[in-house]
């Protein structure tokens, strides 16, 4: 990933600040040509213009999860079409279309866009409590990954500070950006700061780059 602008307001991140700060090459574009099942217009701009991360890696040390976004260049699928073990997907879930896939020691899970609303929400359908928002928009959820990695990446920077303010910073930012994405006890952005906060420094880290060469 690129340097980030330090003026650019990142609660209002536009599609081409996101590819400039990100760095084109390691973003996943929808097809400009896709048009079915339709999603909220900002959704769909920012997908065809910027797009997502080809990976967007969380390097706890013993529980490290990938998410993986390259699909979306073959347009997004409805989340009951996918191939599943086991009982069939609850039809209550027919609004969501993937655009990713996260891999972890135990498991997988998918992160998903409702269709109407244009919410991103990770579903696990191995959990209880399967489904859960990570964040009300995909510009936020963008915007939320550009925040994680940049903290992440600076945080050697800020070795004399208490770990506890570091990680307040990160979960500030986070919050402030979207304060839904912590209404969930088992929301992604919540976990995340749980996570880094039960770590030493630098410990959990959070990148943009595949697992191997994190």
């Amino acid at each position: 990933m690129r340097g980030r602008g330090k003026d650019m307001n990142i609660s209002e991140l536009t599609p081409r600040e996101f590819s400039e700060a990100w760095g084109v090459q390691g973003l996943v574009r929808l097809p400009a040509g896709w048009t079915l099942p339709a999603i909220p217009p900002e959704a769909a701009r920012f997908l065809q213009e910027a797009g997502l991360p080809a990976h967007f890696v969380l390097a706890h040390p013993t529980l490290p999860s990938e998410i993986s976004f390259t699909r979306i260049s073959r347009g997004l699928t409805p989340l009951l079409a996918e191939p599943t073990v086991g009982p069939e997907l609850p039809k209550a879930w027919s609004p969501y279309l993937v655009l990713g896939d996260e891999d972890f020691d135990n498991g997988g899970a998918w992160y998903c866009i409702h269709r109407d609303t244009g919410h991103v929400v990770r579903i696990d359908p191995e959990m209880d409590d399967s489904l859960s928002l990570v964040n009300t928009s995909i510009p936020r959820f963008a915007a939320a990954m550009l925040i994680a990695t940049t903290w992440s990446a600076g945080i050697h920077a800020s070795s004399s500070t208490p770990w506890h303010v570091v990680v307040s910073r990160l979960e500030a930012s986070l919050r402030a950006l979207d304060p839904s994405a912590f209404d969930a006890e088992n929301s992604l952005w919540r976990t995340v700061v749980r996570g880094v906060a039960d770590e030493e420094s630098g410990a959990f880290r959070i990148a943009g780059v595949p697992r191997g060469r994190a």
